[in-house]
Order: structure tokens, then sequence, then C-alpha cells
């Protein structure tokens, strides 16, 4: 599997970890970073914070990458950036611009940052 196709699928699972709480939970608990951070609609949040706002029911019925892009930071770090549609139950579809930086420590990928733009739905 190649440097971008790895990035790819961990992105992916995250989306798809976000349609079950308990699936939510597990995924980001392992895959954050101690010191990560997320800034999304909502605002900026640590490891804690993110893993927290999970508890709640997600809507998430599906989700569609576009345009996905891998960065290459270094042997142990990368950036994706793409498009996201994602539909959500009883609500309009949320398009964002969507970046990720994944780092590998102690041999595993994880999450370091995660950022959500909206953009305007065509």
């Amino acid at each position: 599997m190649t440097f971008a196709d790895t990035l790819e699928e961990l992105e992916r699972a995250q989306w798809e970890a976000l349609k079950s709480v308990p699936e939510a939970v597990a995924f980001y608990s392992e895959f954050l970073t101690e010191d990560s951070r997320m800034a999304v609609p909502y605002g900026i949040g640590d490891r804690d914070r993110v893993i927290g706002s999970l508890e709640t029911p997600h809507v998430i019925l599906d989700f569609e990458l576009k345009n996905t892009h891998v960065i290459k930071l270094s042997e142990d770090s990368g950036l994706i950036v793409y498009r996201m549609i994602q539909n959500r139950r009883g609500m309009e579809p949320f398009e964002a611009a969507i970046s990720t930086v994944y780092v590998r420590r102690e041999g595993r990928w994880r999450i370091a940052f995660h950022q959500q733009t909206p953009m305007a739905t065509e």
C-alpha cells in the first residue's frame, strides 16, 4: 500500500466510525495523538473535548470524499486534503473542505490535526 493509500484509508475509516457512537469513541481514542487538535465549525477542541463530544448520537448516513490529495511531509507525517459531502439524517447535506495531518508515532499512524471549513453547496 502506498503512503497516499494509507492516509486515504485512515481518513475514510474516520468518517465510517462516525456513523456509530461506540465506533467513533473507539476510533478517536485510538487514533488521536495526546496533543491533537481539531478545528471544526463549533470551535477548536483538544483530544478530551473531541472524544467527549462523541457521546451524543451521530446522524451521518453516508459521505463522499472528492479530489483527495496527499502531501508527504516526511517519512512519518503527511497531510490529506479533500472536499467532503456528508448526508445526515434529517438535515441538509454538509459540504466542507477538509484537511487532516497524520503522524506516525511508535510505528502507528495517528491524527495530530483535523480541520473542517464549511462550503456553500452547489
